[in-house]
């Protein structure tokens, strides 16, 4: 059993909710798709430059180089919306951690887990994160850990076939 307290910050939370989209294979074809519609923007561009209209072209073009960079700015933005939505994510969290599954106290609440209702895990250089459903994570510092508690929760994942990868 692993008993812990802590607080996920908005930098963990937005890190931990981006890098679960970028596994994500709906979020990589949509990335190839928004690749093609900057190439196609970028030929507009390029036809319309060459073709005489310099100004509309230099406009196409512009906007073609800015286009890789609004899907993050967005999504970072829209993750820090929900962080700072959500008062019970700003407190203290308290986490029972057993054979069983996960149950969170919350200052909103409690929910409970059993191991079969995770879908996946990751691990990043400062979090363990369980995916519970294709939008919703659990999210845990490590620094929450004990170096004790942290093997042990890797065993739990790993008896439960959730290792970190």
């Amino acid at each position: 059993m692993i008993e812990l307290t802590y607080t996920v910050s908005e930098a963990e939370f937005v890190g931990a909710a981006t890098k679960l989209a970028s596994r994500s294979r709906i979020r990589r074809t949509l990335k190839v798709v928004h690749y093609l519609a900057v190439a196609v923007v970028f030929a507009a561009g390029l036809f319309l430059a060459l073709g005489g209209s310099v100004a509309l072209g230099v406009f196409f073009i512009a906007l073609a180089a800015a286009l890789p960079f609004y899907p993050r700015y967005v999504n970072r933005k829209v993750l820090r919306d929900s962080y700072r939505g959500a008062p019970f994510m700003h407190s203290a969290i308290k986490a029972h951690i057993d054979k069983t599954g996960i149950t969170m106290t919350y200052a909103s609440g409690s929910s409970v887990n059993a191991w079969e209702g995770h879908q996946g895990c990751f691990e990043t250089e400062d979090l363990i994160v369980l995916q519970v459903s294709t939008t919703f994570i659990r999210v845990f510092p490590k620094r929450a850990f004990t170096a004790e508690q942290l093997t042990g929760f890797r065993k739990l994942l790993a008896a439960h076939k959730l290792s970190p990868s």
